[in-house]
């Protein structure tokens, strides 16, 4: 539906309307800037600090699924309306967990099937297993693109993907150890899922290499340092 508006303006030798002008432009880039929000992972419950942190974010997520509303797709609007009241009931419960519940998650499942045809967006599939990441495919073409992990192991487990800075060249487990991954690495956004669920992120990938990674504590490690890593390059 998109790409043949896209086509019809090139056509007719018309302007590429902007965000502004067109509303799904509009609602396909607020997927991608709400899936950007750096939102607390479940485990961070109990936390002082964080906690004092989840009222801001649940606000932002409020505000932003709001914006998404107000130029979404009819069939995404029953779901969006859950996910902006559960967001509501973060700015006064403070908890953590609350930002990454399966029925949050299933709610974003079920918008993102919607995305993938609204928004035109690729699709990238894989399972996270207590062993790492599988199925990902090493090559993805560059674009918006919908990564869908499917939690198969006996614990959840989230991807944070990064874009390595072009600069910093090397095996992304040696930029984590190093702990410089906010320096030699651009953190993209991030998805959580439990066992048996499914989550989705949303980017909009530009050519480089990038890496996913799981910060799942287990005991004195997280799941990284236990081979939770992958990487994979955008053309």
């Amino acid at each position: 539906m998109l790409a043949a508006f896209l086509v019809s303006r090139i056509a007719r030798d018309e302007p590429t309307p902007t965000a502004a002008e067109d509303p799904l432009l509009e609602y396909c880039a607020t997927v991608i800037d709400r899936d950007a929000v750096p939102v607390p992972r479940p485990w961070q419950a109990g936390s002082e600090e964080v906690e004092e942190t989840v009222p801001v974010l649940a606000g932002r997520m409020v505000l932003m699924t709001e914006k998404l509303l107000a130029v979404a797709p009819k069939e995404a609007k029953a779901e969006l309306e859950t996910q902006r009241d559960a967001y509501r009931a973060l700015v006064v419960s403070r908890d953590p967990a609350g930002f990454r519940t399966p029925a949050l998650t299933e709610s974003r499942k079920r918008v993102n099937a919607i995305d993938l045809e609204s928004c035109k967006l690729e699709s990238v599939r894989f399972n996270a297993t207590d062993a790492g990441y599988s199925n990902l495919p090493g090559t993805v073409k560059r674009g918006r693109t919908s990564l869908e992990m499917h939690s198969v192991g006996t614990q959840g487990h989230e991807m944070v993907l990064f874009r390595r800075n072009d600069e910093f060249p090397g095996d992304f487990v040696k930029i984590l150890r190093s702990g410089k991954e906010d320096e030699e690495a651009t953190r993209v956004a991030s998805a959580y899922a439990a066992p048996g669920y499914t989550d989705t992120l949303v980017a909009d990938l530009a050519g480089g290499d990038y890496a996913l990674v799981c910060y799942v504590p287990s005991g004195a490690r997280a799941h990284w340092e236990q081979g939770m890593v992958a990487e994979f390059t955008v053309r």
